[in-house]
């Protein structure tokens, strides 16, 4: 059945889209329509493929793979780490005997869920033939595959949605869609008085008050430290959040030579590259850092997310600082390292950041898998083999500023407007910097 527009829009997951049944193209147009930057449709009958391949030929996006599905789309997804959006409707098609088997959606769900990514967003078409006894949908039942969707993430959202069948009309419910959130919020969390007790149910309280209702279907991950779970639970609950919870154990521990307590270092070591290795983070195109005493003081009036759509880093007014202390020490000496043996494109030169020059990151909005398929992570490696972010005290915010500057376009960065935000000294109110 055809893809509406809008319902791929509605559900669109990061740059690549691919489909299997090409049929006359319609879910290519889609997703040309959606804004996708690559786009893969797999086809089993030559003559059907052939066609599509000449009516896009002039769209270096698509690229149309002639194959049965089951077979294509383990080889064609192993090349990809990121989040993918599949819309499964390959099947036998008027009679004609293309494959093996009527219809390889088990195969290629299967298939899905040995990708390491768990965070694809995957719609199921023609759930009114399924179980049919005339037609391909008796090698099917919904139950199964509602069950292999699970398979490939517990916590997928499941919901439906209608196709349009043309002169047939519109058939309600037709449409299976298997989803994670775009965006999540992440909190690192101490079991600290101050932190766990006193901030965090105040920041809490304001994304409840303040961003949540501009952001749908906002999930929040918290990296606990210590037995914190049991209070963030019983917090969430009295605060009547609706947002769903996950809880990943904070792992980021100090190296063997480094003597005291280092608590605040392994945060920043976190906060600079390993957050972006994270497998649960990794199923979100977007996070959203707040520290536990980073207040959202007012309502956002928008969703804060769609000011980087498109983007690589989102900031907030007046977030660019220098930091005039000693804890930057050499950095800018082993960036530069990195940068001279790095033989990749690159939008700048640590030679040009002052060391010390920082993004205020208390409060961010990263795109992850912009970050973990750039030379940002290399640097981030060799930069945590060095060791100075435990000899320094080197923080995530100068050595994101110096990544963004080096690897990334000044397009890739946006300033976030207007936002009402505090942090120990930062203050803005409606996005106006209050000092002192």
């Amino acid at each position: 059945m055809p893809l509406s527009k809008d319902t791929l829009k509605k559900y669109k997951k990061g740059d690549i889209f691919i489909e299997t049944g090409t049929y006359i193209g319609d879910g290519i147009k889609r997703a040309i329509d959606a804004g996708f930057k690559r786009i893969y449709s797999i086809e089993a009958i030559p003559d059907i493929a052939d066609n599509a391949r000449k009516m896009f030929s002039d769209d270096p996006r698509v690229e149309i793979i002639t194959g049965d599905s089951k077979d294509v789309i383990g080889s064609l997804i192993s090349r990809i780490s990121e989040p993918i959006t599949f819309w499964l409707d390959a099947h036998n098609l008027y009679g004609v005997e293309q494959t093996e088997s009527l219809c390889p959606l088990y195969d290629e769900l299967n298939v899905i869920a040995g990708h390491q990514c768990k965070g694809h967003t995957i719609l199921v078409d023609d759930l009114s033939e399924m179980g049919k006894t005339h037609s391909w949908g008796k090698e099917v039942s919904r139950i199964d595959v509602l069950a292999c969707v699970k398979k490939i993430n517990p916590d997928y959202i499941i919901s439906y949605e209608d196709s349009d069948n043309g002169t047939y009309g519109i058939i309600r419910n037709d449409i299976l869609v298997a989803r994670v959130p775009n965006n999540c919020l992440v909190y690192t969390v101490r079991n600290a008085h101050n932190d766990l007790k006193i901030h965090l149910p105040k920041s809490l309280q304001c994304v409840r008050d303040n961003l949540s209702p501009f952001v749908q279907d906002l999930d929040i991950i918290f990296f606990w430290d210590g037995d914190t779970v049991p209070y963030i639970k019983k917090l969430v609950s009295d605060l009547g959040m609706k947002n769903r919870i996950f809880f990943q154990e904070f792992t980021c521990g100090q190296p063997s030579w480094a003597e005291g307590n280092k608590s605040y270092n392994n945060m920043c070591r976190f906060w600079a590259g390993l957050i972006y290795t994270n497998p649960k983070v990794m199923e979100y195109e977007y996070y959203m850092r707040l520290d536990c005493d980073s207040f959202i003081t007012e309502p956002t009036g928008r969703n804060l997310f769609s000011d980087v759509s498109g983007k690589v880093y989102g900031y907030l007014t007046d977030g660019i600082m220098h930091d005039a202390s000693p804890h930057s020490k050499d950095l800018n000496k082993t960036i530069k390292e990195f940068e001279v043996s790095c033989n990749t494109t690159k939008y700048g030169t640590i030679d040009d950041v002052k060391e010390g020059m920082l993004y205020y990151t208390n409060f961010e909005i990263c795109k992850i898998y912009a970050f973990l398929n750039s030379p940002y992570m290399e640097m981030f490696n060799h930069i945590d083999r060095n060791g100075g972010i435990y000899v320094h005290r080197w923080g995530d915010h100068i050595i994101r500023y110096a990544g963004l500057h080096i690897f990334f376009s000044k397009g890739d960065v946006v300033e976030i407007k207007g936002v009402s935000y505090n942090h120990q000294t930062y203050t803005l109110e409606k996005g106006v910097r209050k000092v002192g």
